[in-house]
């Protein structure tokens, strides 16, 4: 699968930002994020895998990066309700 760049600058700042503030939290960067090396753009990025809590800032706001939080749960009614 091939992952485009990322709009500008601004977004490339707005992903790194949001991947601070759910670490702040106690939330855990399980891989990727940064920009991506070798890349023929400094807007390539690097997609990220977040363990984090659905009542964090970052996870409750859309940031248009290639970042997947990673969200436990117990019953899928709770998974419907966090996903609400």
């Amino acid at each position: 699968t091939l992952i485009g760049p990322l709009i500008d600058e601004a977004a490339v700042q707005a992903m790194a930002a949001a991947l601070e503030s759910v670490q702040r939290q106690g939330g855990r960067l399980v891989c990727g994020g940064g920009r991506a090396e070798g890349a023929p753009s400094a807007h390539y990025v690097v997609p990220a895998l977040v363990e984090a809590e659905p009542h964090y800032e970052a996870v409750q706001q859309e940031t248009f990066a290639p970042i997947l939080y990673l969200l436990k749960y117990s019953t899928i009614e709770e998974a419907v309700a966090i996903n609400n």
